[in-house]
This record gives structure tokens, sequence and C-alpha cells, in this order.
């Protein structure tokens, strides 16, 4: 079962109590009010086993895991901008697309934010490692789709499907 960790229960809860339903064969979790987020903001939550992106798009929403499914390094970091030059990190984060592409930030895949599907897949070297991050090791036999979760408004509240 996928849980959000205590402390982020807390405080996503702190408002109303969490409500998890069953829905067309799949266990729904409340995350948190549909004008929460604007057009273009991203939220992170924080379950026990992954961290899900949340992207509010002009007139949808999506969600996804928050980790690269080549190398499971995270899209958008948690950390402090500090933290993250300590650990030569990119310095950059993922990006989206206008047409709902991600882009990763470790090897500039692309992934269908709604399907998982990928689009373009890794510029690599003859190696078959990424440039920077030749340490990850070949990545080009791994190809994998993105872990998006559906999305839905009910009663003011925006829902993802967990499974």
């Amino acid at each position: 079962m996928i849980r959000l960790k205590p402390e982020c229960d807390a405080e996503l809860n702190a408002r109303q109590p969490r409500e998890t339903i069953r829905h067309a064969g799949r266990r729904w979790v409340r995350a948190f009010p549909e004008d929460e987020l604007q057009p273009h903001e991203r939220r992170i939550l924080d379950f026990e086993d992954y961290d899900i992106v949340v992207v509010r798009g002009t007139d949808s929403y999506c969600a996804f895991n928050n980790a690269c499914p080549h190398l499971h390094l995270p899209f958008y970091e948690r950390r402090k901008p500090a933290e993250v030059k300590t650990l030569n990190l990119p310095h950059t984060e993922s990006t989206i697309t206008s047409d709902h592409g991600l882009v990763c930030r470790w090897h500039q895949s692309c992934f269908d934010l709604f399907s998982g599907e990928i689009r373009n897949w890794a510029q690599l070297q003859q190696d078959g490692t990424a440039p920077g991050y030749e340490h990850t090791g070949d990545i080009s036999k791994n190809p994998a789709r993105l872990t998006v979760y559906p999305c839905r408004i009910q009663d003011g509240y925006l829902w993802i499907g967990l499974d």
C-alpha cells in the first residue's frame, strides 16, 4: 500500500482530513483543493515509497513519479540549492514543454506527461553514457516509460489515482 510520509500527510491534512476512495477500479487519494495550484505551477507530494510531481496546466493536471525511470534520479529537487551545488548535481531542473512533454535534466529524454511514453530517447555518447554523467554507466539498454498517475477534479479537490 502506498502512503504519504507522516510529516507530509500532517501538512496536507492540516485543513481537512485526507480521503481515499475506490472509483472505476482505482484507489484515489485527495491531494489538495484545485485552486491551491495555479496554472503552470507544480508541487511535489511526498509518499512513503516515492514522490509524485503534480503539474497544473492551463486546463488540466498531470501527475508523475519524480524519479527518472532510467536512473531513478529526481526530475525536481527537494534539496536546498546549496546542497545541490555541493553534490555536483545539474543546476537546472527538468523542463515541461508546451505540448505536455517532460525533458529529463539528466539525459534529455522526453516523456509524454499523459501517457508516459518516451517521445525522444537520450542523446548518449558512443559508450551509452550521458555526457557529463559517465559515472552512471551505460543507460542505452534500459529505456523505460515514465510512471504517470491519472488526475481528476471532484467537489473542488484534485484526486490522484494510485493503482
